[in-house]
């Protein structure tokens, strides 16, 4: 009876030594936000809109000016002021400024900004700032513990924690070029443009927007990947703008039948479904049918991880494309162009009721050969659109009028009213929809 009272007592003694050596472990959260919070500040901005006076016998008449306020984070990216945050954060503001942790109110100026991404890159006069560490989101796990950090509700510098809850989350409609990483961290009003942090205390992302229906937190978060963030960063500080690359190519994802009938063990790859002529990958040699598997040796999952990695390319840059054709394994060089002169040959259409923020080009020759007429959506900028087009449709119709160029289209479109029937087709099924305005 004696010995096990004793071994009882070295038991709860065991337990008692481990929960004592534990605790001080739980001070490694606190730890990493204090090594992050000196490298995120508190956006606050203000513009001024024309707000329109109305009397209840002349109407709307002029407009009164008044000051309209925004808050959000951003990251301090250098020591000398250069500081990343959301282009939603600062777009069309007329006066920034960022607050540091240590209560320092600072003039910020707008260097540049990519819509596309949703990235702005701002500038500070200061010194001796403490940039964040930057970290790679590549070798995020799911599951992996992390921090976001930001200006939440504009109430100052507010610290969360969760998981890494899904990696790599595309088609949501928010960006043009969307690759988030998910998190159930909470993510408020306030957040955007604020630092995700893994456990390291290193950068993996930047806070950008939740998926909600109240309108408030409810655990799915979306970061934008730092790497894509740091290369708009050194873009626009090199060239004054975003330079990205581009291969000339239309494709999709792939789906387990869709492998099965080409041959291949998974449904992991982006499909070529159009080559354009006398683009990149024309002269590379790639093929529609061909499944591209990877880039310079990192993989790709799907139809918008091969968009965002040939968008970081730079221009002139020779890649080795990964792929799979007729069931066989083989690698192409190929030079990456210059998407802004690629971009240059479409048609983008403004200040219109149903299409502003659509833009258009010619059909491939691919297209043409199977008879196809119309013109091809070659971006939708989700901030601007008002109808459901997507990349890679085909506009047929415009109010039953054939659209065969970019010229009919443009005529077509300008002649429009209220009411507006579209014929499209989208992945080989004509579809017409119809909208009032």
């Amino acid at each position: 009876m004696r010995s096990r009272i004793v071994s009882l007592l070295a038991i709860l003694l065991f337990m008692s030594v481990n929960v004592q050596a534990a605790a001080p472990q739980g001070e490694w959260v606190a730890d990493t936000a204090a090594r992050v919070l000196p490298s995120v500040v508190n956006i606050y901005a203000v513009k001024t809109v024309s707000v329109p006076s109305f009397n209840p016998f002349t109407g709307y008449s002029g407009g009164t000016l008044r000051p309209v306020s925004g808050s959000g984070s951003g990251v301090i990216v250098s020591s000398d002021g250069y500081i990343i945050t959301n282009y939603h954060v600062v777009a069309g503001f007329e006066q920034i400024q960022a607050k540091t942790s240590d209560g320092r109110v600072l003039n910020a100026k707008v260097v540049g900004a990519d819509p596309k991404s949703d990235i702005a890159l701002i500038k500070v006069s200061a010194t001796n700032l403490r940039p964040v560490k930057i970290g790679d989101a590549h070798s995020l796990r799911i599951g992996q513990f992390v921090l976001a950090v930001g200006n939440a509700f504009g109430l100052g510098q507010t610290v969360t924690m969760g998981i890494v809850s899904a990696l790599g989350r595309t088609n949501l409609g928010i960006n043009e070029y969307e690759y988030f990483i998910q998190t159930d961290a909470a993510i408020n009003p306030g957040n955007s443009g604020g630092a995700l942090v893994n456990m390291d205390g290193e950068l993996v992302g930047i806070n950008s927007a939740i998926l909600s229906r109240s309108g408030g937190n409810e655990g799915v978060g979306l970061a934008i990947p730092v790497d894509l963030a740091m290369s708009v960063k050194d873009s626009l500080l090199r060239y004054g703008r975003v330079v990205r690359g581009w291969f000339g190519v239309e494709v999709q994802d792939l789906n387990p039948a869709l492998a099965r009938s080409l041959k291949l063990n998974s449904s992991n790859g982006a499909l070529v479904t159009n080559v354009m002529n006398g683009s990149p990958a024309a002269k590379a040699g790639l093929r529609p049918g061909d499944v591209i598997t990877a880039i310079n040796g990192r993989a790709i999952v799907d139809a918008s991880s091969l968009r965002l990695q040939a968008a970081q390319l730079k221009p002139g840059v020779r890649a080795t494309l990964s792929l799979m054709r007729d069931g066989q394994a083989l690698n192409l060089a190929m030079v990456a162009g210059d998407q802004a002169q690629a971009a240059s040959q479409d048609l983008t259409i403004a200040n219109n009721r149903f299409f502003s923020g659509v833009s258009v080009g010619e059909l491939g020759a691919q297209q043409k050969a199977k008879g196809l007429k119309g013109v091809l959506v070659t971006n939708v900028d989700a901030n601007r659109a008002t109808i459901d087009l997507r990349r890679g449709d085909i506009i047929l119709a415009v109010n039953k009028q054939p659209v065969t160029s970019l010229t009919s289209f443009k005529n077509a479109a300008g002649q429009v009213g209220r009411i507006l029937r579209l014929t499209i087709n989208r992945q080989g099924v004509v579809v017409t929809m119809t909208y009032a305005r």
